[in-house]
């Protein structure tokens, strides 16, 4: 007898115990939320609840013999029992109903941002004026016109200035510019001309 209340207590514990962690995760416990605030006193008296009804039941249901209780009595006791598992089935629905639909929002909001971000690219890409100046920009041919550091003479008369430098990157930047713009197909020719 004494082995048989200890196997029908242990059950009753795991049972609580599995029901109580299903319902305080789904609720949000961990997850979402580091604690569960006013509502852990409830789900406390509810599970010493359900292990009360529960032990009862496994109790009678194990030492008593079968015949010993009528219907009424035996629905006595798997009644408590029946509607505290339809209680934590709710619980537990209704809390993983609220955690998507939060979910659900979150996402439908990043959805809709991502949305009008794209169409802010899009409208604004398409309308900017100078996009197109620089795709020609980045097609245009490149003149060679480079000077290298090392092809500078640091010593007599072939002493260039700093000034000769920027000139030359001057006149090739207008070069470069003035194609872009198409104006250096027009300079070319007056200069053919």
């Amino acid at each position: 007898m004494g082995i048989t209340i200890w196997a029908v207590t242990f059950a009753a514990v795991k049972k609580t115990v599995s029901r109580l962690l299903l319902l305080v995760v789904s609720m949000g416990y961990g997850v979402v939320r580091p604690t569960l605030g006013g509502i852990t006193s409830r789900v406390a008296l509810l599970g010493l609840v359900y292990f009360i009804a529960s032990e009862a039941l496994e109790l009678v249901e194990h030492l008593g013999n079968i015949n010993d209780f009528s219907g009424k009595a035996r629905l006595f006791l798997v009644l408590p029992v029946a509607l505290l598992d339809a209680t934590f089935i709710i619980k537990k629905s209704t809390a993983k109903l609220e955690l998507y639909r939060k979910f659900t929002n979150s996402l439908a909001v990043s959805v809709l941002l991502s949305v009008a971000w794209i169409g802010y690219e899009l409208y604004f890409n398409a309308t900017d004026p100078l996009s197109e100046l620089w795709q020609r920009y980045a097609y245009s041919e490149d003149t060679n016109d480079d000077f290298d550091d090392e092809g500078i003479p640091l010593t007599g008369s072939g002493v260039r200035g700093i000034g000769d430098n920027l000139s030359k990157l001057e006149r090739k930047e207008r070069k470069n510019m003035d194609h872009v713009f198409g104006m250096g197909d027009d300079l070319e020719e007056d200069k053919r001309e």
